[in-house]
């Protein structure tokens, strides 16, 4: 009767071993997945932030007619568009066919 006892207290002592193995391991896959989770709300907070600086800075006209004229060459009907070209520089390297 002892030896069950013993053995059955040996038994549950390993159970309740394992049971919190498992119960830890499943607290750290928990745990890296709530710090992905929290680095994904991080960026996407920063994102946010970013984006509404750009929403707030070409909600005005004279920004957004900035941007397109410094992207896209815009230029206004009555205006005159000027392209400046450095000089072309011939290199020493480059040999003149003959």
């Amino acid at each position: 009767m002892r030896i069950a006892a013993i053995f059955a207290l040996g038994l549950v002592i390993v159970v309740i071993g394992v049971e919190s193995y498992q119960f830890f391991q499943e607290g750290n896959v928990l745990q890296r997945d709530f710090l992905k989770q929290r680095e994904m709300v991080e960026r996407t907070t920063r994102e946010t932030v970013s984006l509404q600086s750009n929403l707030d800075y070409f909600a005005k006209p004279e920004n957004l007619e900035k941007e397109i004229r410094a992207r896209f060459n815009y230029r206004d009907a009555d205006e005159k568009m000027y392209i400046i070209v450095p000089p072309h520089t011939v290199s020493s390297s480059v040999e003149t066919p003959e």
